[in-house]
Order: structure tokens, then C-alpha cells, then sequence
């Protein structure tokens, strides 16, 4: 671990990629997801389809890793933060070619919505370099718990 005296040196870069470009490197081993929670996919990909018709929904950007010498986007990452996101787009988008081919005028419709969404929507994933798994799971926890406690107590975000 660094000691707080030393200057951050790793090394980082935050690229653009479609939703579908993001797919296929799942699905090519490309990108690796740590482990997820089915019940918390389901919620985003019920958050998805729920706001699919407005396109109003907040696609967040992804945080990955990869080893040192190898910042760029066409080499392997390993998902800090974005896991159960990732993993729901990937079902939505297999779901979809499923249903494209049904005889329900509403479910095709709803099918080429995700997949014209999943073409078109590009999202941002940071990239870092170079970092040990503790700082990994320490820049999760930082992530998830510190900027959330922050919004919280600061009143920018009200508890549900």
C-alpha cells in the first residue's frame, strides 16, 4: 500500500465505448466481472426497461483494471465497479435477440429499443493501471461507501 506521504502514481485513462462494444468484450473474456448478485441485476435491468420509452435513466461509468504496461482499451480488464451493470446489459441484450423474433408487436418493439439503445448510448469506462488488490477493493469501497456517506451527510441526496 502507498503511505499517504507519496504522490498517487498510478497510472489512469477513461475511454468511450458502446454498450454493445462493451458486451462483446464480455462475452469474449475481454472484460472479467466480479462476482454478482442476480437479484441486483434484475433491479437494473428492470430500471432499464421501466425508462426505455423516455430514454431518461442514468447509465453510470465503469471503473476497471489493468496489469501495468497495458493501458488501453483492447487489452484485458477486470471490472472494479460496473459488475452487476455489465452483466445486466449482456442479459438485456440476449433477452432482446430472443424476443425479436415473437409474434407480439410490442415485445419486437421493446427488443429493437434496447438493441438501437445499446448501439447508439456510449459509456465511459476509467481505466487504471497498475494497482494492487487491495487498492482494487479499496477504490470500490471508496466508491460505493465514502462518496455515497459524503452526498448523504452533505444533504445533496436524501435517503429514500
Amino acid at each position: 500500500m502507498r503511505s499517504r506521504h507519496q504522490p498517487l502514481t498510478m497510472k489512469q485513462d477513461i475511454f468511450y465505448l458502446s454498450i454493445n462494444e462493451l458486451i462483446h468484450m464480455v462475452e469474449g473474456g475481454r472484460i472479467k466481472l466480479k462476482e454478482t448478485s442476480q437479484p441486483h441485476v434484475k433491479s437494473i435491468k428492470d430500471y432499464i426497461l421501466r425508462n426505455l420509452e423516455t430514454k431518461h435513466m442514468l447509465l453510470a461509468p465503469l471503473v476497471g483494471h489493468q496489469e501495468n504496461g497495458s493501458l488501453r482499451c483492447n487489452g484485458d480488464i477486470t471490472i472494479i465497479d460496473g459488475s452487476h451493470r455489465l452483466k445486466a446489459y449482456v442479459q438485456l441484450k440476449q433477452l432482446a435477440l430472443r424476443t425479436i423474433h415473437k409474434k407480439e408487436e410490442h415485445d419486437r418493439r421493446e427488443a429493437f429499443r434496447i438493441l438501437e439503445l445499446f448501439e447508439k448510448t456510449m459509456l465511459p469506462i476509467q481505466i487504471f493501471e497498475g494497482l494492487t488488490n487491495e487498492e482494487q477493493h479499496q477504490l470500490y469501497l471508496d466508491l460505493n461507501f465514502w462518496g455515497r456517506r459524503y452526498l448523504m451527510e452533505s444533504g445533496k441526496v436524501k435517503r429514500a
